[in-house]
């Protein structure tokens, strides 16, 4: 009986030692999850802004064109 008793001692020990192993990974996994979050996030908000900057960067092209358009036709008129 006192050999059963210890064995399962030794079980419980070993059983809560395990599940604070598993709640250090838990919380681990928490932690690098909010920070991939936090890093997507943030990767997202800079593929915007390249987005917005390269439909400027258009919009401008296309002024640019029409400028220079506009500039041969009147080079062309006065000869």
């Amino acid at each position: 009986m006192h050999q059963t008793n210890e064995r399962l001692e030794q079980t419980n020990e070993r059983l809560d030692q395990t599940n604070e192993r598993l709640e250090r990974l838990e919380r681990s996994q928490t932690e690098g999850e909010l920070r991939l979050a936090t890093k997507l996030s943030a990767v997202a908000h800079a593929v915007t802004e390249v987005r917005d900057l390269l439909r400027d960067r258009l919009d401008l092209r296309d002024e640019v064109r029409d400028l220079d358009r506009r500039v041969s036709q009147l080079e062309h008129r006065v000869g």
